[in-house]
């Protein structure tokens, strides 16, 4: 049976640079997202940002009885 699903799941020769092309061009797109968060961030939850984490978190813990995920629901 293991036989069966190795054979199953194992790529094809004509299919190997098809994934290894896909797969390097997926983790290139990962890198430039990432690249493009850590110049933004600052501008998105910085003190002076379009949402202040520190302002956020103050209200998180401002709000009795309500778990992080309730408050962002009910918020």
């Amino acid at each position: 049976m293991k036989a069966f699903w190795d054979h199953l799941w194992r790529p094809t020769e004509d299919c190997r640079l098809s994934a290894l092309v896909f797969l390097k061009g997926l983790g290139l797109v990962y890198a430039i997202a990432f690249a493009s968060l850590a110049v933004q961030i600052d501008g998105l939850a910085g003190s002076l940002g379009i949402l202040p984490l520190v302002e956020q978190q103050a209200n998180l813990k401002a709000a009795p009885g309500l778990s992080g995920a309730a408050w962002l629901v009910n918020h």
